[in-house]
């Protein structure tokens, strides 16, 4: 797929062209551009706004941009899945973090490692990098051994499984004799024996993740103390008497 960006006043219009020719196009709003770079990509801001004054793109910026388009299936919300209405069908849409690219779950599995009980789930973007998401389980085995912290996330690029895989089909003792010198396990038809094969060789320091986990839920858990006389004050009791003013018209049928 060929793609194209091209600025124009305060958007930036992405043509992609597919394979048969046919062109698909989307508008992005610059401000969403800049808080995505600011969020994912700070380093490569400097250079966008020089760029954006020149009106010449790197290809560093052209990536990053295209990057964050991705498909929206019919029926595909924010947080859910709806019935899918008439007529409608695949569009284009800007993404805004890196958790929104990956998919999934394409596996997911309860299993041991490094001594802890987890929840593992798989998922993959467009561009078949992995996510591993180590959760705390709730399915009710092996309570006493249970990992009881925040996920742990684990991102793996696609050259990252490439160069695993072909080291690992290597191996006869430890790789399946049907993938033996063989990259086929990185198909969708092998996950299933790919991804096992993988959390074998995951290391998790999981007493360092619960540290980390007491040392965020400490740190939000902190009370901020309102200065008599600031600003924040001056608003905590403007809320206060907006909130009550809207009791009171709920109540009386007016203010």
């Amino acid at each position: 797929m060929k793609s194209k960006i091209r600025a124009c006043l305060d958007h930036f219009e992405v043509q992609l062209v597919t394979a048969d020719n046919s062109c698909l196009g989307i508008m992005i709003p610059l401000e969403d551009i800049i808080s995505n770079l600011i969020r994912n990509n700070p380093v490569l801001l400097q250079s966008f706004l020089i760029e954006t004054i020149t009106n010449r793109y790197s290809q560093d910026t052209h990536n990053f941009v295209v990057d964050y388009v991705d498909y929206q299936l019919p029926g595909e919300a924010k947080h859910f899945w709806r019935p899918t209405l008439y007529g409608e069908l695949p569009r284009l849409r800007y993404l805004q973090t890196k958790a929104e690219l990956f998919r999934g779950p394409v596996y997911r599995c309860h299993r041991f490692i490094a001594g802890s009980y987890f929840h593992v789930v798989f998922s993959m973007n467009h561009i078949d990098d992995l996510r591993i998401e180590l959760e705390s389980p709730n399915d009710g085995n092996f309570t006493e051994h249970k990992y009881l912290g925040k996920t742990i996330t684990v991102d793996l690029s696609r050259d990252t499984l490439r160069a695993f895989v072909a080291k690992l089909c290597m191996d006869e003792k430890v790789v399946p004799r049907a993938h033996y010198q063989s990259l086929d396990m990185l198909h969708p038809d092998y996950w299933i024996d790919f991804f096992p094969l993988l959390l074998d060789f995951l290391i998790i320091d999981v007493q360092h993740a619960l540290k980390e986990s007491y040392k965020r839920e400490k740190k939000n858990d902190i009370a901020y103390r309102v200065v008599p006389g600031s600003n924040l004050q001056k608003l905590q009791e403007q809320s206060e008497y907006l909130m009550l003013r809207f009791v009171k018209s709920v109540n009386f049928g007016g203010v």
